[in-house]
């Protein structure tokens, strides 16, 4: 997941610093994602985040323009090697997974193609909220979001997935039932956007099943109901009272001195917490 993720991150600030005329080498891409400046700039209003079909054009007519991208962080989040140090020669499987992560990065620039123009309002971009619990106690909950961009006065929340299967819960009550298949990654975008969410502008949420983009029938989004009744989310404002009422009354309940905090029944969930 992160080879895909932070190459995306990459081809994405490298397009927005060169439209900016600013240095786009690899070291300044490098160095802008580090430090955040593509969102602090972009909210600021120095850097514009249109993207035109002709900033996509170049990556996939050069594949190895994306293969070299792969190859960077496979240096950095995998080897985690130096500047001065030499790429071992990659293993069968290594191989693999830079052919997947590839053509992972094909299928986002392919769609993003078919959608520009749009405007990128933010790449691995930190949110964060506050609920007021009871006896004065306030919770922040937040996250940080894959990407979020506008179209058509629509503020789209992405979250890349690069494995899994959709999910598609009954209702908003559905994402805080006590279930071992709870609708997890449905649940986390609601969150971010209930955190973007205001009185008049349009947020969708929408989890993109990259590893299933390629399909000629494929169609990204979030459904809510059953199989005869299905309703795609558009918008998340419809949905906002229910969300936020269900995430108050579990903080409240987390809180509540007379219920007692018992671990969850389902084991599974457990297996990789630290406690």
């Amino acid at each position: 997941g992160n080879f895909f993720h932070h190459s995306a991150e990459f081809i994405y600030t490298s397009i927005l610093l060169r439209k900016a005329a600013r240095p786009s080498d690899t070291n300044a891409v490098l160095q802008a994602i580090n430090a955040k400046t593509i969102n602090a700039e972009i909210q600021a209003g120095t850097i514009r985040g249109i993207i035109d079909t002709a900033d996509i054009e170049p990556w996939l007519k050069n594949v190895h323009s994306i293969e070299q991208v792969v190859d960077l962080f496979f240096r950095i989040d995998f080897f985690r090697l130096e500047d001065h140090q030499e790429t071992p020669e990659y293993n069968g499987e290594q191989l693999v997974r830079r052919t997947i992560v590839t053509c992972f990065l094909k299928t986002l620039l392919k769609l993003d193609l078919e959608r520009a123009p749009f405007e990128l309002l933010g790449l691995e971009r930190n949110v964060n909220g506050e609920i007021q619990g009871t006896e004065g106690i306030a919770v922040r909950f937040g996250g940080t979001i894959d990407r979020l961009d506008q179209k058509d006065g629509v503020q789209r929340i992405v979250d890349y997935k690069t494995g899994g299967n959709p999910k598609t819960p009954a209702d908003v009550d559905a994402l805080f039932a006590e279930e071992a298949n709870r609708a997890n990654y449905v649940f986390q975008i609601f969150l971010y956007a209930s955190i973007l969410q205001n009185e008049t502008n349009i947020v969708c949420p929408e989890l993109l099943y990259i590893h299933k983009a390629a399909a000629t029938n494929f169609e990204s989004g979030i459904w809510l109901g059953n199989q005869k009744n299905k309703q795609k989310v558009t918008e998340f404002k419809p949905f906002e009272e229910s969300f936020k009422n269900n995430l108050n009354n579990l903080i409240i309940n987390l809180f509540n001195k007379d219920l007692p905090f018992i671990q969850t029944p389902h084991a599974e969930k457990c297996i990789y917490c630290d406690y």
